[in-house]
């Protein structure tokens, strides 16, 4: 590692950080927020798989919302916004994932009744 990094003063971070390149720090604020709004589906995937059960969740939420995030996809792709593609890309997996998951359950919930 640079040994700037363990001597920096914050005056010296912020020197760092107001000669960086503004589309670096940007794409850096779109990978978190990406992270952190895709990360946030784990929990509900986790839930779902543990309790083998995702009858809380609609059809119509689903469909609604993964075309919105096919839609963020596509226009990240349109302008090759990375951040962009890499958030809904993993966000529209973890739909793909619930709806598997769903379809799946309510298949045996309606099998067992």
């Amino acid at each position: 590692m640079n040994a700037l990094f363990f001597r920096a003063r914050p005056a010296d971070l912020y020197i760092l950080y107001r000669n960086d390149e503004k589309g670096t720090r940007m794409t850096i604020l779109g990978l978190v927020a990406g992270a952190l709004t895709t990360g946030c589906w784990l929990p509900q995937l986790l839930r779902s798989w543990r309790t083998r059960s995702a009858g809380d969740i609609s059809w119509t939420y689903l469909g609604v919302l993964g075309l919105g995030v096919t839609l963020w996809l596509s226009y990240g792709l349109l302008t090759d916004e990375m951040t962009i593609i890499l958030a809904n890309g993993a966000t529209a997996g973890a739909i793909i994932v619930l709806a598997g998951l769903k379809a799946s359950f309510d298949r045996e919930a309606r099998e067992t009744a």
